[in-house]
């Protein structure tokens, strides 16, 4: 019985109140246009019936048809009425209000509050005994007619959302509406809007019903894909109205039976609104029983929704934004039945403000891009039907601004050294404001094939939170190289700033720190040593002035002024300015405010005895033990000798106590230090110089200890009776290290050079012999002999006689 009455009654007509010429119908025919809408006191504005929340006692419910100059509307139409609180039994549950002329307008009252109203069109004309007849027989009808108003309702949503997506492209709505029509058969999956859109249409028929995924629309021919938009209303509408639906694109036809597939052993027919239009199938009558058409809406009967904005919601003035709310599950769903939205200033007149609720994270998109709301406090407000209701919780408009000349915070710039994985950094400007910033992204300067990277960031009260003129980023510099790399900063409404910034080197590394600055210094200099010195553009410390003299990458010379007292023995920091660097790189405690400086005032040696080879002043003869006397100043028990040649970075520190027999120095002691060195640690010809090395009062300028030299040994030597030339004759040495001497003779003036080579004495190690061209006779009976070492003007006398 139930099926006979839905076969008779049920097809469902969703109505929208627009113009006469409404656009034409995906699936089916047009039956004709109609307005029907409430009033609830006089002078109120009609409101459509679909739109009412509420169907109260006393409503007026007014008919209007919407006639083309040459359309005569036959047969009657009726107004059924379902109570919002029905008693069991009682035969006034419902109420069939007098069925009116279809070609005229009419009006009726509501008798009491209602949950369902049913729009009943007979082409041929309505009984109101019969309406009240099928309906009382059979109770169950009532729930059946609020399940299929749902479906109606669903069915509007998803014609509504295609409609808006083929007209503006947003498709905010179209995956939700898709889901809530599937979700009637027990199925709903996610479609995914970045596929192609054959792909899109298919995966929206088996969203629809799982039964029809045994069917591939999809053609592999270009030709022959399913068009997007039309193809999805096409198909949500004829599956709607069961009928057999043709879904054409590229000239190619699809044909499936969605009434068998949808709607098994059914009779009836569905209809629908596409705008004012009125849908019905186009398939005969097989019972040819007289038609009647039934709309089915459930009224929501209830209050505004309950929906509070967050403590603090900002939006961008000018710039369409959506604002997360706080509203319970039922609420939700109402939403999006509020009418009328405004912003109510603290003072003045409200503002009409477009707003569309988003179902993706519950959110109110305010489009403020069409109303001039000038920045400020405001309250969002709306109407219930015909009665106002205001959102808890304040909003502010705020303007977007500029981010112009916003920067790196100098403490954090520095962090971007390249390839040093991820830094995080601070963006700031005083006169900026990032709370509306979405997006950062960062590439190299130049680089027009590079892909930019997105940079994570934060607020420190989180985005649209009020003005907030710094913001946190995270920049991974692992795969960067130093140079200019550029960020840009896109705001709500695709606004762009783009703020250069610098991937730097690692900076300078020195040695030789602490710099000592001691009391009455001027014009002093001190070499600093290290890698990448010569990026360095100046040094800045507290109670000193400090000025480069000359750079190179490994070593820095400083003059020294001091322009300040300061208490012996303490620390200032030591500010590097660096090229490329945002901001001087600050090296604690790196300078040493001393006392007077220490000082080597005199250094006297104690030359070794019998040596078969004069030794000048000033040499220090390599393989010899050579003892130094060190008159010094400002010495204390944990002073250090720093011993280098000249000119030299590398340096030897030998301290005070047990060590190499080699090198070794003696505590100091009545001013005076004992140092013991083995010169052939360091190159011939290298002069050696000591600086005195206090931790109190820094380091003392070089002192001169000697040039280091070093010395054939020669064994024996004896003159053969081998000519050589006009009054020579051959001589031959035998000892250690002989290609040391370039001449020979016997005096220190008149030098004979060595054109021999060294030769190795079999079996013997380093001995060696060398041949030598003396003159005869000598200038006395066993004459010494003499000997230049390469490089020198002046014979050596030696201990060698022949």
């Amino acid at each position: 019985m139930r099926l006979k009455l839905l076969g008779l009654f049920l097809a469902l007509i969703l109505i929208h109140t627009a113009e006469a010429a409404g656009p034409a119908c995906p699936a089916g025919m047009p039956l004709g246009a109609l307005q029907l809408t409430v009033t609830r006191r006089q002078g109120s504005t009609p409101l459509p019936l679909n739109r009412v929340n509420r169907l109260e006692e006393g409503d007026r419910i007014s008919y209007t048809p919407v006639l083309k100059p040459s359309e005569k509307r036959t047969g009657e139409v009726a107004i059924v009425l379902i109570a919002a609180s029905p008693t069991a039994g009682d035969q006034q549950d419902f109420s069939v209000l007098e069925p009116k002329n279809a070609s005229k307008p009419a009006q009726w009252t509501v008798p009491w509050r209602s949950a369902l109203a049913l729009y009943v069109y007979g082409p041929s004309g309505l009984s109101a005994r019969k309406l009240r007849g099928f309906i009382a027989r059979d109770q169950e009808l009532v729930a059946q007619l609020a399940d299929y108003a749902e479906k109606t309702a669903q069915t509007e949503s998803v014609l509504a959302a295609l409609a808006n997506y083929q007209l503006t492209g947003r498709n905010d709505g179209v995956s939700a509406a898709l889901e809530g029509f599937a979700g009637q058969y027990g199925n709903s999956n996610k479609i995914d809007r970045s596929a192609p859109s054959d792909q899109q249409t298919l995966s929206a028929l088996r969203t629809l019903n799982p039964a029809l995924s045994a069917y591939d629309p999809i053609s592999p021919s270009a030709s022959h894909r399913v068009a997007q938009t039309t193809g999805l209303a096409t198909t949500v509408a004829g599956m709607f109205l069961g009928s057999t639906v043709g879904l054409t694109a590229g000239g190619a036809a699809m044909a499936l039976n969605l009434k068998t597939l949808m709607f098994p052993d059914t009779e009836f027919r569905s209809a629908y609104s596409n705008e004012s239009n009125l849908c019905s199938t186009r398939e005969p009558n097989p019972s040819r029983k007289r038609r009647a058409y039934l709309w089915a809406m459930r009224v929501p009967n209830a209050g505004p929704p309950a929906i509070a904005l967050p403590e603090v919601a900002h939006l961008p003035e000018g710039q369409p934004s959506a604002v997360r709310v706080k509203v319970a599950d039922p609420d939700w769903k109402l939403v999006s039945r509020a009418r009328e939205w405004t912003l109510q200033p603290a003072n003045g007149k409200p503002v009409p403000v477009a707003v569309t609720p988003v179902n993706d994270g519950r959110a109110l998109e305010l489009n403020l891009s069409k109303t001039q709301i000038p920045p400020g406090n405001y309250t969002l407000a709306a109407l219930w039907d015909w009665d106002p209701f205001t959102l808890r919780g304040p909003l502010t408009i705020a303007p977007l601004g500029t981010l112009a000349g916003a920067r790196l915070s100098p403490d954090t710039a520095n962090r971007l050294l390249e390839h040093s994985g991820k830094q995080i950094v601070n963006l700031e400007g005083p006169a900026n404001d990032f709370q509306f910033v979405e997006k950062i992204t960062i590439i190299r300067q130049g680089d027009k094939y590079a892909t930019p990277t997105t940079v994570p960031f934060s607020l420190p009260r989180g985005p649209r939170n009020g003005p907030q003129d710094r913001l946190e980023m995270q920049v991974d510099t692992g795969s960067m190289s130093s140079g200019t790399w550029l960020l840009a900063l896109t705001q709500s409404g695709g606004a762009t700033q783009t703020i250069p910034v610098q991937i730097v080197k690692a900076p300078p590394a020195i040695e030789n720190l602490p710099i000592a600055v001691n009391c009455g210094m001027n014009g002093d200099t001190v070499t600093l040593r290290g890698e990448g010195l010569d990026r360095i553009t100046a040094l800045e410390a507290e109670g000193v002035r400090l000025a480069i003299d000359d750079a190179s990458p490994k070593s820095l010379t400083i003059r020294i002024t001091a322009n300040a007292k300061w208490s012996p023995g303490t620390r200032a920091d030591l500010r590097l300015s660096i090229r490329d660097y945002a901001a001087p790189l600050l090296l604690p405690g790196a300078v040493l405010l001393a006392g007077a400086r220490p000082q080597i005032r005199e250094v006297e040696p104690s030359i070794p005895t019998g040596l078969p080879i004069a030794l000048r002043k000033g040499e220090l003869l390599a393989g010899v033990t050579t003892n130094l006397l060190l008159r010094v100043d400002g010495a204390s028990p944990t002073s250090a000798l720093a011993i280098r040649c000249r000119n030299s970075a590398e340096s030897t520190t030998v301290r005070p106590g047990p060590g190499d027999d080699r090198l070794r120095v003696q505590p100091p002691s009545n001013g005076s230090m004992f140092l013991s060195l083995d010169a052939g640690r360091w190159p011939s010809g290298c002069v050696l110089t000591a600086t005195l090395d206090t931790p109190e009062n820094g380091r003392s300028k070089p002192v001169e200890l000697g040039t280091v030299v070093r010395m054939p040994a020669i064994e024996a030597f004896r003159l053969t009776a081998e000519p050589a030339g006009d009054n020579m004759f051959t001589g031959v040495l035998t000892g250690r290290d002989l290609e040391l001497i370039e001449k020979t003779g016997w005096d220190a003036t008149n030098g004979q050079p060595v054109t021999e080579i060294p030769a190795a004495i079999v079996g013997q190690g380093n001995r060696q012999s060398l041949k030598i061209r003396m003159p005869w006779p000598s200038p006395t009976p066993h004459a010494p002999l003499y000997l230049w070492l390469r490089g020198e003007t002046e014979g050596r006398e030696t201990t060698v006689r022949y």
